[in-house]
């Protein structure tokens, strides 16, 4: 499964400072994102694992976590940065 998961989604969260719940395989190129910014807002969770997940959004919901990113993580996902990254890469 490792790369079948479309990561855009993710961009556009970290893009517009939303909190992102992944539920997936790991590794994943979504988890190797998010693992890079443990800061950000995020539950990340296996397929079956409801019962966790449903307890980390209450326990989300109890807290600031949820609320917000760190907007030092923005701009690394704007078009800006990532166009030229995907151009150099097609490129070459």
């Amino acid at each position: 499964m490792l790369g079948l998961v479309h990561p855009c989604k993710v961009y556009n969260m970290l893009a517009v400072n939303a909190p992102v719940i992944y539920v997936g395989p790991t590794p994943s190129h979504v988890t190797e994102i998010l693992q890079r910014f443990p800061e950000y807002p995020q539950i990340s969770v296996k397929h079956g694992e409801a019962f966790s997940l449903a307890a980390q959004i209450r326990q989300w919901a109890k807290s600031e976590r949820g609320r917000g990113a760190a907007p030092e993580i923005l701009p690394a996902y704007s078009k800006a940065a990532l166009i030229p990254k995907m151009l150099a890469v097609i490129e070459r």
